[in-house]
């Protein structure tokens, strides 16, 4: 079953998408004939993934280079209501 996983992994984008299907002809946006294509949804914030870039900018205007054994945790907090 690992190996069956590790195949189908080997076969997709980074997207999740198969490889054959994202790389044929038929998927070009260009291509009349085609039998599909892709367009990006609108953008959208991973807030978390923003809370680590915004610390990560701050260190570096602060100390330089961001050594590769420096690392912010993120934590999510509760608001008082």
């Amino acid at each position: 079953m690992v190996l069956a996983h590790l195949d189908n992994e080997s076969s997709m984008n980074s997207l999740g998408f198969p490889l054959a299907d994202v790389l044929s002809a038929d998927a070009d946006a260009n291509n009349q004939d085609g039998t599909h294509f892709y367009r990006a949804g609108d953008p959208i914030i991973d807030h978390a993934q923003k809370a680590r870039a915004i610390a990560e900018d701050a260190y570096r205007k602060a100390h330089g280079d961001l050594p590769s054994y420096v690392h912010f945790p993120v934590q999510r907090y509760e608001r008082k209501r």
